[in-house]
């Protein structure tokens, strides 16, 4: 919910429309459903299942935090 609510204060202040205005709740759902999903949901599903596909015999990762300096350096 905050980054629809960051994302409606975003739309409205580019558009000049009401907050409350139907145009301006369709733009923030769908800004603040793409970022919930293509930014935090697909990266984090994406490093755990890395994480277990792994080989048990030879890790290649640790953790999380191990995985995401190997995989984006």
């Amino acid at each position: 919910m905050g980054v629809y609510d960051m994302t409606k204060g975003y739309v409205t202040n580019a558009t000049g429309w009401n907050r409350k205005d139907i145009k301006t709740s369709s733009v923030a759902a769908f800004e603040a459903g793409f970022f919930m999903t293509a930014v935090t949901v697909a990266l984090w599903d994406m490093i755990c299942t890395k994480l277990m596909n792994q080989p048990t015999d030879a890790k290649l990762y640790v953790s999380e935090a191990d995985f995401v300096p190997q995989k984006f350096s």
